[in-house]
This record gives structure tokens, sequence and C-alpha cells, in this order.
């Protein structure tokens, strides 16, 4: 019966090992996900550093022209391949990652209230891209209305992204609860090995490793037995 029990202790902290490590893992999860998905100033700092690549400035400057529709702009298209290598300089200074940031910022809560349709675009009616527009091409800046904000991103609600930063948001409002849950885990865990450890391992006592049934004194007796007999030897 006490290796039975033993067995099913030792089991039990065996399941809670790894229900913590579950729980540590999902718990690590939510709190990433609150730290730079639900923090509007570090997902907003998060999304202007990514203008650091000259990769994502090219295409967000291509995004950007693309937004000068031929309906509002008709000479955009014309003058694409001058646009392009401008607005990606332009997206290089720090005053357009200010104005990224802030335009990330303002529609991050769009995204945590889990609107249907995420979109996301930036003013080239005014400040650094119209300045930037109006030194490479100013005919076609005279030709932007100062209200003029073009599409960068736009997310609906089938596209997979806006589903995932959905289940994220949702795993962050877990973090509290999760993190209470692996603490209580791990004290089981801990002391289901403690209670293990008291008992002793299966089949210790057989080994020798357990107490001994007689005790310190039948030892002890054991040994002057030995001791008088080798003086007795000794005598003779």
């Amino acid at each position: 019966m006490s290796t039975l029990s033993d067995r099913r202790r030792r089991q039990g902290g065996i399941a809670l090992v790894v229900i913590t490590a579950l729980l540590i893992a999902a718990a690590a999860v939510s709190w990433y996900a609150h730290a730079e998905l639900v923090n509007g100033s570090r997902f907003s700092n998060r999304a202007a550093s990514a203008l650091d690549n000259s990769d994502v400035r090219t295409v967000l400057a291509d995004r950007m022209v693309g937004g000068l529709t031929r309906s509002t702009i008709p000479n955009a298209l014309v003058v694409r391949p001058l646009l392009v290598p401008a607005l990606a300089t332009v997206a290089d200074t720090s005053a357009f990652k200010r104005l990224f940031a802030r335009a990330v910022r303002d529609r991050h809560r769009a995204l945590i209230n889990r609107e249907t349709t995420f979109r996301f675009g930036l003013p080239v009616g005014e400040g650094v891209l119209f300045d930037s527009l109006r030194r490479v091409v100013p005919r076609v800046a005279s030709l932007v209305p100062a209200d003029l904000s073009v599409p960068v991103v736009r997310l609906d609600p089938h596209d997979s992204e806006l589903a995932a930063s959905g289940v994220l948001i949702d795993a962050a409002g877990w973090r509290w609860p999760l993190t209470l849950a692996a603490l209580l885990a791990a004290a089981g865990a801990a002391l289901l090995a403690g209670a293990t450890a008291r008992a002793g391992l299966p089949g210790s006592r057989r080994h020798g490793c357990g107490p001994d049934r007689g005790g310190r004194r039948g030892r002890a007796r054991r040994v002057r037995g030995l001791a008088c007999r080798a003086l007795r030897r000794s005598r003779r």
C-alpha cells in the first residue's frame, strides 16, 4: 500500500511539473502580448523602429505613391520613379518617424477595440510628406488636397493578421490568472516532491537505504560484540 501511494505521489508530482511548465509558457506569451501589442506606446515605437530597414521604407513609399490614385492626382503614376526614392528617403528622417509613430498610436485604439476593419493611413497634404512632394514634383504637390491621407495598411475581418492580433489581445487579458495558476502548480509540485522525499523511494528499505528496524542500539550491540571477540582473541 505504501509503495502504491509513493508511486501515485511521484506521478502526481511529474504531472504538476509538466502543467507548471505549460502555464509558465502561456503566461510568458500573455505578458509579451500585453507589453508589445496592448501597450500603445510600445506598439507604436516598435512599428516606427521598423523604418530603420531600407526595404520597409521602400515598400512604405511605394504604398504611399500608390495611394495617390489616378482620380486624385492624374500625374502621380507618371512620376512614380521619382516619388518612391524621394519618399523612402523622407521615411528615414526622425521627423517622419515621429509622424509615423503618432499615426500608429492614434489607430492603436481601434485595434484594441477589435474593430472589424483596421485602416492605417498617413497625411500627404501636409507636413514632411507634402514638403517632400513639393521639392521633388511641385506640379504634383499643387494638386494634393490639404486633407488627403493615403492608406498604408488595411486589414479586413478575414485577414489572418487581424485574427492573430485579436487572439493575442485576448491572451493578454489572462496574464495574471495564468501567472497565479503557474505559481500554485509549482507550489503543489514542490509539496509533492517533499512528501515523496520524506516517504522514501519504493524499494529503498530493501536495498539498505531506509531506516534499520533494529535501530541504532542494535547496531551498537553488534559492534561491541565484535570488539569483545577481537579483544579475547588478542589475549590468547
